[in-house]
């Protein structure tokens, strides 16, 4: 036997049986390990599902439970809130009814010469003690030192009435107040406390306008109302005073940013509460036939109100245009005398080709006895 022979008899082709013998134990453990981690991987996969199913359950189970704690909750305090709501309702239709009509007149004074005197010192003895230039400069719209706190107070109350109304909405609660819940704002709650109603203008703008009949006229008005107005946003105005009859009479016009009602325009018609008095009242028999219009920098027209009746303050706001300044809004009066032509003749005599203070100017129509202001 040659040495090739023996070797590979003895010693190649034994070893090449033990590889396979041990390359067949290594497939048989290696298949029975990989059998046991599929198995496992499998089972533990399987738990994993049952337990996510239970979590999910558990899960869902504890979500039920807290909606509706939280559904409970909210219906609880939507019914308080709108308790709390239908009660302030209430109570301003009560106040609007009688009690604020009779402050206005305890505060005015009208019937009580005392009390107008009492109104006309306190103005006075305030306007004094700021000073009169430091009043011009106010009045002039120079120191309007609140105007920006209170504009963000007044954005920052209509998004939490927004939120009040969505909440009143999605509990239901909203059907069962006096109004409109998506006409929930500051512009609604500020017309209302001052007696004002919502119309349509001559443009079919929705506007707000003063009621004929509103407290303010029991009020009366003087130059601390215009220091105060002045303060908090951005304003002009212009007096026009008179002599007729023997009284002094003075159409006071303004214009301007009113805050949460918008870009607005006022006239009202006035007489001296007292001699050498400093404040004003209105009275039944100066009321006047009254047209005006507002219109932007641009020419665009905010307000055109045209009322049939007759007016001792006519008034209009644009909820719609807020946020305008004084100086870019041109407020156009009409009035009417046709019922009253000497009083015509005595303000064309006084204002016929002449600025007042504030730089309006009035145009005279004989033919119609109007008189019409630009400013």
């Amino acid at each position: 036997m040659g040495l090739v022979s023996f070797v590979k008899k003895n010693i190649v082709d034994p070893g090449a049986a033990k590889i396979k013998e041990v390359k067949g134990n290594v497939d048989k453990t290696l298949n029975a390990a990989k059998d046991k981690v599929v198995k496992t991987t499998k089972d533990t996969f399987e738990k994993g599902v049952d337990t996510a199913k239970e979590v999910k359950k558990t899960v869902e189970k504890k979500v039920d439970e807290v909606t509706k704690s939280v559904g409970d909750a909210v219906q609880a305090t939507g019914e308080v809130v709108a308790r709390t709501v239908r009660s302030g309702v209430e109570t301003a239709q009560n106040i609007g009814n009688g009690a604020v009509q009779l402050v206005g007149d305890v505060l005015a004074g009208r019937n009580n010469p005392a009390l107008t005197q009492a109104i006309d010192n306190v103005q006075k003895t305030l306007l004094s003690a700021v000073g009169e230039e430091n009043v011009q400069k106010v009045i002039d719209g120079k120191f309007s030192i609140l105007s920006p706190l209170i504009h963000r107070g007044e954005q920052l109350a209509d998004m939490g009435l927004n939120a009040l109304g969505s909440v009143l909405k999605a509990t239901g609660l909203a059907q069962k107040l006096p109004f409109d819940v998506d006409n929930l704002n500051t512009a609604a709650i500020g017309a209302a406390l001052l007696n004002m109603d919502k119309i349509k203008d001559s443009d079919g703008n929705d506007i707000y306008s003063a009621n004929k009949d509103c407290w303010q006229r029991s009020v009366g008005y003087n130059d601390l109302w215009d220091f105060g107005f002045a303060l908090g946003t951005s304003m002009q105005r212009d007096k026009f005073e008179f002599e007729h009859d023997g009284e002094k009479v003075m159409l006071w016009a303004w214009k301007g940013d009113y805050i949460n009602l918008g870009a607005g325009a006022e006239l009202g018609i006035y007489t001296q509460s007292k001699e050498g008095s400093d404040h004003w009242i209105s009275t039944e028999d100066h009321e006047l036939d009254m047209q005006m219009t507002l219109k932007d920098k641009d020419g665009k027209t905010i307000i055109n109100y045209n009322p049939t009746d007759t007016q001792w303050w006519i008034t209009g706001f644009n909820p719609a245009e807020k946020g305008v300044k004084a100086a870019d809004l041109t407020a156009e009066y009409t009035v009417g005398f046709s019922s009253k032509p000497e009083m015509y003749e005595s303000f064309k005599k006084e204002w016929e080709n002449k600025e007042g203070p504030g730089g309006g100017h009035w145009v005279f129509d004989d033919s119609t006895k109007s008189a019409t202001l630009t400013f």
